[in-house]
């Protein structure tokens, strides 16, 4: 059995870009040449896009003949994963292989396709799939590229200007206008290789109340958005120092309100404090009054008995 990196000298490589649509095979009308006849080596770019099922597939052959099939998955990044079925003892072997939604699309004595069944970005890279015949070998290369759809978001802004933006999309996407107007376009590159494009446009003729914002991409084509121009002044969404003024000035009446509250309180209880204090004092004063009283009455009683006994 030859090598399974073997191919001969005269390998005719074929390059390939297309996108995928899901479940869908890239080569599946390729088929394999005679085996007297140099083996190709197909490169193919791959688009898919993000959430979808892709299904990639090695050449045609007749599964008789197969001696082994090989796939090497190598997501950017990443350290290689091995996936490998022997056709004479039907078993399979897996290598540093951890990601559970990449498996066999059926099973590997069946056409041995290589299917992900939810594609996202940590899924970019190269996939290879080796197939070892008696008398030669082939190999399918795909270089599989991840399309996420941007988000479209649109808004007047001041002064008869309108922004449009893309979020977050791979590629990025492309935005233009109708009417033409005075644009600024920036784009912002994310860690995860998506890219968001913002544009802001500005129509200074006062005929131009409508405008449409244009944004093109390739998994959702041209999406055409209208925004209603205003005639002046701020429409835009408030700015951040806008809105922390009107928190700061409603915490302000909130704290008045509980300040106001708590020396009204304050005043109330001393009010009743005091009244207490001057009937507690009245009460002590007539007391005392009533006792002196008594303390005179018992004197003046005292000096009439005297009195009279000197006079007897």
């Amino acid at each position: 059995m030859h090598a399974l990196w073997k191919t001969p000298a005269l390998t005719l490589l074929i390059f390939i870009t297309m996108l995928v649509t899901e479940s869908s095979c890239p080569d599946k009308n390729q088929t394999m040449q005679n085996s007297s006849s140099p083996m190709p080596e197909v490169n193919t770019t791959v688009f898919v896009q993000m959430g979808t099922k892709a299904l990639l597939c090695c050449p045609s052959s007749p599964l008789t003949k197969v001696v082994l099939v090989t796939w090497i998955i190598t997501p950017r990044g990443q350290p290689p994963c091995i996936i490998s079925y022997k056709a004479e003892t039907r078993e399979t072997h897996e290598s540093n292989c951890s990601d559970r939604s990449i498996t066999w699309a059926s099973t590997p004595d069946l056409p041995p396709d290589l299917q992900i069944s939810a594609v996202a970005l940590q899924h970019e890279g190269r996939y290879s799939c080796d197939i070892a015949l008696p008398d030669g070998n082939f190999r399918n290369i795909y270089d599989l590229q991840v399309l996420v759809p941007p988000e479209a978001i649109h808004f007047p802004g001041e002064n008869r200007t309108a922004v449009c933006e893309a979020i977050a999309g791979k590629p990025a996407a492309q935005i233009t206008w109708t009417p033409d107007g005075d644009c600024v376009t920036k784009t912002e590159s994310h860690s995860n290789g998506t890219v968001t494009v913002r544009s802001t446009c500005n129509w200074e003729q006062s005929n131009v109340s409508v405008v449409f914002c244009v944004v093109s991409h390739l998994t959702t084509g041209n999406q055409s958005l209208s925004i209603e121009l205003g005639r002046g002044g701020t429409s835009s969404p408030p700015s951040l120092l806008t809105i922390i003024y009107v928190k700061m000035a409603l915490l302000g009446i909130i704290l008045l309100i509980v300040g106001f509250s708590f020396f009204q309180k304050r005043n109330y209880t001393s009010n009743a404090s005091g009244s207490t204090w001057s009937a507690s004092s009245e009460r002590e004063s007539m007391s005392c009054r009533k006792m002196a009283d008594k303390l005179d009455m018992g004197q003046i009683s005292s000096f009439d008995k005297a009195k009279l006994k000197k006079t007897e």
